[in-house]
């Protein structure tokens, strides 16, 4: 997280809804859930990865463009032990 500096308004305007577009359109030809059907894979953890750190920046896409991205990908609640959030926290 300490290598996550502030997005710059070009990262905020262009690339996340650019990404956040590719992302829910793969989401989006598969039957299941999650990238490639039914079961969680690596691709999934690196898209929520890629989310988590957005969030974490305070740059956060709540449109259109995340309408086929499963929901536990694009936030998981700070209060869960598991989340990225909360382990940073209490590591502090």
């Amino acid at each position: 997280m300490a290598n996550l500096g502030a997005p710059s308004q070009e990262y905020k305007t262009t690339t996340v809804p650019r990404f956040y577009s590719v992302w829910d359109r793969l989401y989006a030809q598969n039957s299941g859930p999650y990238l490639l059907g039914n079961t969680v894979t690596y691709a999934d953890f690196v898209v929520f990865q890629a989310l988590d750190n957005d969030e974490a920046i305070g740059v956060t896409v709540r449109s259109e463009a995340q309408r086929h991205i499963p929901q536990i990908l694009i936030s998981i609640p700070d209060d869960d032990p598991t989340s990225a959030s909360a382990n940073a926290t209490s590591h502090v």
